[in-house]
C-alpha cells in the first residue's frame, strides 16, 4: 500500500515538473515550458476580462462556459483567440525586453516586482497565499520562485513601451514593434 502511494506521489510530481520544466513552446531562440506559456496566457485572459469586463456579456463570451466551444469569430474559438493573442504577448515582451536592453534603458525592476508583492499581499483575504493569488492569475503551477522572472520581464517591457511611445510615438513604435515580431519563428513541441 505504501509503494502504490510513493509511486503516485511520485507520478504526480514528475507530472508537475515536466509540465513545468519541459520544452512546451520555442520562439525564435526561446524556449518556453508549459507552466510558462499558462502565465502568459492567463495574464491576456485577465486583462481582457479586466479590459472588457463590464460589457464582457455583449461580446459574445461567456466565463461559466469552455473557451473553446464559443466562436470569437467566423474562424475561431475564443480559446484560439487567447492562444493567439498569448503568442503575440510573448513574441511583443521578448522584443521589447532585446531592444531595451540594446538601448540599455534602465528601469528599477525590484522596485516594481516589489510594489507589485505589495499590493497583491494587502489585498489577499486572510486564508490566501500569494501562490494562491498566483495560480488563480497566473495557471496552476504558478508559484512566487517561477513567476518572478516572468513578472519582471513583462515589468521591463511595460515600461520600455512607455518609453518609446513617448520619446518615438505610437506610429514609429506600432511600426518598429510590427516589423521586428514579423521576423519571430513560433513551434510548438
Amino acid at each position: 500500500m505504501v509503494l502504490v502511494l510513493a509511486l503516485v506521489v511520485g507520478i504526480k510530481l514528475l507530472g508537475k515538473y515536466q509540465y513545468c520544466n519541459s520544452e512546451y513552446l520555442i520562439v525564435n531562440d526561446t524556449y518556453l515550458s508549459h507552466q510558462e506559456y499558462d502565465f502568459y496566457y492567463y495574464q491576456y485572459y485577465y486583462n481582457y476580462l479586466n479590459n472588457y469586463g463590464s460589457i464582457i456579456n455583449y461580446m459574445a463570451v461567456d466565463t461559466t462556459k469552455s473557451l473553446d466551444e464559443q466562436m470569437y469569430d467566423d474562424k475561431r474559438t475564443f480559446k484560439e483567440y487567447f492562444e493567439d493573442c498569448c503568442i503575440d504577448q510573448i513574441i511583443t515582451i521578448d522584443v521589447l525586453n532585446k531592444l531595451g536592453e540594446e538601448d540599455k534603458y534602465i528601469f528599477d525592476l525590484q522596485g516594481e516586482y516589489d510594489k507589485f508583492l505589495d499590493t497583491v499581499n494587502k489585498s489577499l483575504p486572510e486564508n490566501k497565499s500569494i501562490d494562491d493569488y498566483l495560480k488563480k492569475y497566473y495557471g496552476d503551477y504558478a508559484t512566487l520562485d517561477n513567476t518572478e522572472t516572468l513578472l519582471k520581464k513583462s515589468f521591463y517591457a511595460s515600461s520600455y513601451k512607455n518609453y518609446l511611445l513617448e520619446n518615438k510615438g505610437e506610429i514609429e513604435t506600432k511600426v518598429l514593434l510590427d516589423t521586428l515580431k514579423s521576423e519571430y519563428e513560433v513551434t510548438f513541441k
